[in-house]
């Protein structure tokens, strides 16, 4: 067997460096302003790219009903001529929180981690509001869209608005600001999510033994509680289970990303720390499903 160059683990994936440094030069060249085709681009290509497209919505299965014949018509969906993409980027455009999102990104995109907790802690929790706040515009604004075709469904079916429970984008959220923070922001989905989750040793909680897909060590982290540690309560409000697990990712992947530069000695991006979390042996016992 062929023996692996040590730091291939956090740069993997080359094969589809070409089309992600597409999606950055796209961000880079239209950035969170308000051109609505620059966004029309960046919702339909990073969601469709990355398996996570906000046209694929659904609502609480408390909500829906299968067994008559009222269905809720999405028709707003692909039709070929991508009519959900200009809607939905016309809302999030003219959200009542879209200026704040702007404004958060504008403060915090200039600036790198320094891979010291007490003094990325502000950064970290910057980018974490940036993230959950796009997921709040973005779910505002497709049931906006959804409105008229909700309304319908509920008068056929004595359905409640407050039990609509429009699904969550916290996946899509942190893709499309990751192409727009690519040193900052964290992607989850349910593959970095329980990947990073798994080490070796159940029993130590702070013992997170990382090994690669053949069982040969590549990093371990000894004696020390990853623990949730960000707060961004008191900016957004509640926070929801969903929203929850993002926090929880960060703070993990902060955490092992700071080890990785210990490790490596050179600076590690969140796109590094995504390859490194992949090539960890993983299997399915108590993984979690991400919105």
């Amino acid at each position: 067997m062929i023996e692996r160059v040590e730091d291939s683990y956090i740069n993997e994936n080359e094969s589809i460096s070409i089309g992600n440094a597409i999606l950055y030069k796209l961000c880079n060249d239209y950035p969170m302003n308000d051109d609505v085709n620059g966004m029309i681009a960046k919702l339909w290509l990073i969601g469709r790219s990355y398996a996570a497209s906000p046209e694929r919505r659904n609502y609480s299965k408390k909500y829906r009903q299968n067994d008559i014949d009222a269905k809720i018509d999405l028709s707003t969906g692909s039709n070929g001529r991508d009519t959900f993409f200009n809607k939905l980027s016309k809302k999030v455009i003219s959200d009542c929180e879209y200026n704040k999102l702007k404004s958060l990104i504008d403060e915090i995109k200039a600036i790198n981690y320094s891979y010291d907790y007490s003094s990325d802690k502000p950064l970290l929790e910057k980018t974490v509001i940036i993230v959950l706040l796009f997921n709040r515009i973005l779910r505002r604004s497709i049931e906006s869209i959804d409105e008229q075709a909700l309304e319908k469904y509920e008068n056929q079916t004595n359905k409640k608005k407050e039990d609509r429970g429009l699904r969550y984008f916290i996946s899509f959220s942190s893709k499309f600001i990751h192409f727009h923070l690519p040193k900052l922001a964290f992607i989850i989905d349910s593959f970095s999510f329980n990947h990073a989750k798994k080490k070796r040793d159940r029993s130590k909680k702070s013992d997170y033994i990382y090994i690669d897909i053949d069982g040969t060590e590549i990093l371990s982290i000894e004696n020390v509680l990853i623990k949730y540690d960000l707060d961004v309560q008191l900016e957004l409000g509640n926070i929801v289970e969903n929203e929850k697990q993002y926090i929880d990712h960060v703070s993990r992947s902060y955490f092992i990303m700071c080890k990785l530069k210990e490790k490596y000695h050179n600076d590690i991006t969140p796109r590094m720390l995504d390859n490194f979390v992949m090539g960890v042996n993983f299997n399915n016992d108590n993984s979690v499903e991400i919105e």
